[in-house]
């Protein structure tokens, strides 16, 4: 069917946008949709780029002819990422040492089965009188600063899952060699840094809950709040 002149020009000269990028022309006279701009996945790598806008709390700019929408829910995320990693960090080595003062557990090398002089006593049962001094030994410290790293699993996991699977085999590793190292030196049962693992993991996930995992209509009143 021909299409008449007039329509024709029309067509050819009429201006037309489609998601901010001029339509095409093609040779017959109508117009094609340019293809939407492709936005950059954050899940692509890991790297230190991917991890800097994380530990600074801020977000990159994104490339000219983004949607700013975009950049406000990114930006955002980036901030209640930066805010669990630092509050799940600072939780998961600051509750060492008050559990340390209420359990009074002995180290292995200050028991008498080891050498020592003070009586061996269960976590979870009565404390026998100390010989020398209270113990200060549950939980595990070293463990505890190797495990914390658990909370950059957690604030990664959403938008760079592949630094999240490294950030929780560093975490393990790093806990491991630090409870295998005390436990050689006799400061620790196993049991003790199995419990510290538990946790900082649970600490992580608590954290993790409260802070990412809220109401819709929570997180919509904190964009708003971010924009103003």
């Amino acid at each position: 069917m021909a299409v008449p002149e007039c329509a024709h020009r029309l067509m050819r000269c009429r201006p037309s946008l489609v998601r901010g990028r001029a339509a095409q022309v093609n040779p017959g006279g109508f117009t094609t949709p340019a293809r939407r701009p492709s936005v950059p996945h954050r899940t692509a790598g890991c790297g230190k780029s991917s991890l800097r806008p994380l530990m600074a709390g801020s977000s990159p700019s994104l490339p000219d002819g983004s949607n700013p929408s975009a950049a406000i829910v990114q930006s955002a995320s980036d901030v209640q990422c930066s805010r669990l990693l630092k509050t799940t960090m600072g939780l998961s080595t600051s509750f060492v040492t008050p559990l340390k003062k209420v359990s009074q557990m002995h180290c292995p090398w200050s028991l008498e089965q080891y050498g020592g002089v003070e009586h061996f006593s269960p976590l979870l049962g009565p404390r026998a009188e100390p010989v020398d001094k209270p113990g200060n030994c549950w939980p595990g410290g070293h463990a505890a600063a190797g495990f914390a790293l658990f909370a950059l699993f957690f604030a990664l996991r959403n938008t760079h899952p592949r630094c999240a699977k490294a950030a929780l085999i560093a975490a393990m590793t790093l806990g491991v060699v630090f409870s295998l190292v005390r436990i050689a030196q006799g400061a620790h049962f196993l049991s003790h840094n199995l419990w510290t693992a538990s946790l900082c993991w649970l600490i992580s996930l608590a954290v993790y809950d409260l802070m990412l995992y809220r109401p819709s209509s929570e997180l919509a009143t904190d964009l708003i709040a971010f924009t103003n």
